[in-house]
């Protein structure tokens, strides 16, 4: 399997799809009152899992270089945003961290590998 340039262009949107969908379920949580650390690295373990299975899906052949080039897009926004934060900014420790980066590439390379191809 050897990855090529479409592996990274699929994976830099599926990256940032995993990032703003975490944000996004997580400010509506807040905003219900529903706040939890855990709870919001939940929901990046499971939008990273859903990412990885809709790669699967659309690349049959190159699911594991695309899953894993996600994966590491989304860890890179993490990494990013984590280090150019203040010091005393109010970030989850656990998404914005190294956790939640381990989770963005760990459960999208997971589910690319664990859906059955069609």
């Amino acid at each position: 399997m050897k990855p090529t340039i479409f592996d990274i262009l699929v994976g830099l949107p599926a990256g940032l799809l995993i990032f703003m969908s975490t944000m996004m379920f997580s400010a509506l949580l807040r905003s219900r009152g529903i706040a939890s650390n855990w709870l919001e690295l939940l929901l990046l373990a499971a939008d990273a899992a859903i990412v990885g299975w809709l790669v699967r899906l659309s690349r049959k052949k190159q699911a594991l270089p695309s899953a894993l080039a996600s994966g590491v897009m989304g860890a890179l926004t993490i990494l990013f945003l984590w280090m150019s934060s203040p010091q005393n900014a109010a970030l989850n420790p656990l998404v914005f961290g190294v956790p939640g980066m381990v989770a963005s590439v760990g459960f999208c390379v997971l589910a690319a590998t664990s859906a059955a191809p069609r």
